[in-house]
């Protein structure tokens, strides 16, 4: 909590002066006065007897003070709030007070897209016309008959996107990319039979920024990064052409955002990747006063993740260590709100990054802490790349016998991926290959697969795959005897 609504709970719970707000106010300020989460000591000055309901009736009774907070701030819970109040003027008798409420109740609802809330707002209304006469006329009866139908159908048509949009993220998540024909047929099943016939002119906003998202991660999926970046682009045309939006959700704002830099980041769309990376954190310092905690630990995320990427697209390497400072400190502050996943992308991104600044032990200590987290690791994919950086690590330490140790889980990790990566293969088949062979062989065999990495670049479903980990260029400086920085340069300017 805050320190505002810290105070603001002090004073919300005041308000009631008895024996059981005394126990949990008790309970509050020894929570509050500890530096470090210890339930053990909650249970000084409260009888062992009573502590669980004295426990359960603090959580209620923040989260009471938390929903008054910020009925206000947020406009989503001001229009619930506008729909309970509007029930209990009903429960009291009073109709047309009722029915008031939620003629303002709805007009808040439209303007933010909120389709759930407007058919719950139909439904009381019809439950009061049903059961008062409250002399609005049966023509008004017979609109809200209409608008009900037009809303459930509308509701029908986001829930399906919205399913289908979880599954298909679901998909990217587990399994990752589509590298082959038989990968890409398999999620364009999967993807069709889920669609439904629909009048895409005639969705409403709610539903046609899902059914954005969902074409997103179709084409992101099959490695279309441009057709990803299109229909990211169109999204935040789309979200970003309300204002009322902005307000409303701005973690979808910022999401859509985020989605387009990973498409031109892959696409190697520096300008676009620039353009609009700028709005973000624009988008970001305008906003930032009216974030949630949810919505400042989102934007870290993403502004975060952009920051560490940015390098590697632009071969602007000259604040890495500034970055990677700020960005460690960031992940300090904000660890008990972040996932494994997400700490597992920080950690392999500050990697590279300490790998390009060929400072080895550093690289390497963020690589066992990923290997450290590998059961909680969602997306399998990362620890294959994470095992070839490590061994890419030891070879510049010249360590061949850990090589040797690393190649059989390394192996075990990308051979076990549900779909195989033909990129990750690639390069683990050059660490099999140099273990076989002499080290007077070692540059012959270097050069061979630094040409196969070449015509595997000019593949599109393998052309990204080298910016999650730019193998051919840590090849070339193996090869002209050259840092790994020098070698991305050589490879920028022939872009």
């Amino acid at each position: 909590m805050t320190k505002a609504e810290k105070r603001n709970f002090t004073i919300y719970a005041k308000r009631i002066q008895n024996k059981d707000s005394l126990k949990f106010m008790t309970l509050f300020e020894i929570i509050d006065k500890q530096n470090i989460f210890s339930e053990k000591t909650w249970t000084q000055g409260i009888q062992s007897a009573h502590f669980s309901n004295v426990k359960r009736h603090l959580y209620s009774q923040i989260l009471s003070s938390l929903r008054l907070l910020h009925s206000q701030k947020d406009p989503q819970l001001k229009v619930k709030e506008c729909i309970d109040f509007a029930q209990l003027l009903y429960q009291k008798g009073l109709y047309l007070e009722s029915l008031k409420l939620l003629k303002k109740g709805y007009s808040w609802a439209e303007k933010l897209g909120l389709t759930k809330e407007l058919l719950d707002i139909v439904a009381l209304n019809k439950m009061i016309e049903a059961r008062r006469i409250t002399r609005t006329g049966f023509k008004e009866n017979e609109k809200l008959i209409v608008l009900s139908s037009h809303l459930a159908a509308a509701l029908q048509n986001e829930t399906s996107l919205s399913n289908l949009n979880l599954a298909i993220h679901g998909w990217y998540i587990t399994k990752g990319y589509a590298f082959t024909e038989t990968d890409r047929q398999a999620i364009s099943r999967a993807y069709a039979a889920s669609l439904f016939d629909y009048d895409q002119q005639k969705l409403k906003k709610e539903p046609y920024q899902l059914l954005l998202q969902c074409k997103y991660w179709y084409a992101f999926i099959r490695q279309d990064y441009g057709a990803a970046l299109h229909y990211a682009v169109e999204w935040v045309t789309h979200l970003t052409s309300k204002k009322e939006i902005g307000s409303h959700d701005p973690d979808l704002i910022m999401r859509s955002y985020h989605f387009i830099l990973k498409a031109a980041y892959f696409t190697n769309d520096r300008k676009n990747y620039i353009y609009y990376f700028n709005l973000l954190e624009q988008f970001r310092k305008d906003q930032y006063d009216k974030f949630t905690m949810n919505s400042k630990v989102l934007s870290f995320i993403y502004v975060h993740h952009n920051r560490l990427n940015t390098p590697l697209l632009t071969n602007d390497f000259s604040n890495v260590e500034e970055l990677i400072s700020r960005t460690s400190l960031r992940i300090k502050r904000y660890a008990p709100m972040l996932d494994n996943h997400r700490l597992t992308v920080f950690n392999y991104k500050i990697a590279c990054l300490y790998f390009i600044e060929n400072d080895v032990q550093k690289c390497l200590e963020k690589l066992h802490k990923i290997i450290a987290l590998q059961k909680n690791t969602l997306n399998k994919q990362i620890l294959g790349y994470s095992r070839l950086l490590m061994m890419m690590c030891h070879y510049s330490l010249g360590n061949l016998e850990m090589i040797q140790y690393l190649l059989t889980p390394t192996k075990k990790s990308i051979q076990n991926l549900e779909y195989s990566n033909p990129f990750l293969v690639f390069c683990l088949d050059y660490f099999i290959q140099l273990l076989k062979q002499p080290l007077i062989e070692h540059k012959s065999l270097t050069a061979t697969f630094y040409q196969k990495g070449i015509m595997h670049k000019q593949n599109q479903l393998l052309a990204g795959q080298f910016m999650n980990l730019d193998f051919n260029a840590w090849l070339y400086s193996i090869l002209k005897q050259m840092s790994v920085k020098e070698a991305i340069a050589f490879h920028f300017n022939k872009r």
